[in-house]
């Protein structure tokens, strides 16, 4: 189970990778854009979700997120990549999230959308490997 957190340094790691400064990271229990990276002029913003709650006095501590849950956290991501957008033309924003089928299933929904707003998706495996399906290149 990826936690939120293993997201984040997951996608952070890609990221810096491929050329981007991490300006600041927010893990799970801080306030605050998840990532945010620059590279020359570009900012790139990155909402993350995990698969399961990291927070010990959680009822659903250690285990996986229902449907429910799953949908919710995608809603969230993507409001929060969509006012990123709103505000900024030249921010890229993206989400990131567990490559798991509960959350592949959430965003093949509304794949098409996110392809119009400019919205990219980072996915991260168990292993941690990362892949972006994107409507902007990321080098």
């Amino acid at each position: 189970m990826l936690l939120e957190d293993d997201v984040v340094d997951a996608v952070a790691e890609f990221i810096t990778q491929h050329g981007w400064t991490i300006e600041s990271i927010a893990h799970a229990t801080e306030h605050g854009d998840d990532i945010v990276a620059t590279k020359g002029n570009e900012v790139l913003r990155v909402e993350a979700k995990g698969s399961g709650s990291s927070r010990g006095h959680s009822a659903r501590f250690g285990k996986t997120f229902t449907s429910g849950q799953v949908h919710t956290h995608v809603a969230v991501a993507v409001l929060r990549a969509m006012t990123w957008v709103s505000q900024s033309q030249s921010t890229r924003a993206a989400i990131a999230l567990p490559d798991d089928q509960a959350h592949r299933s959430r965003i093949e929904r509304v794949d098409a959308a996110l392809r119009r707003l400019h919205i990219g998706v980072f996915w991260v495996t168990e292993g941690r490997a990362v892949s972006v399906d994107a409507p902007w290149r990321l080098d």
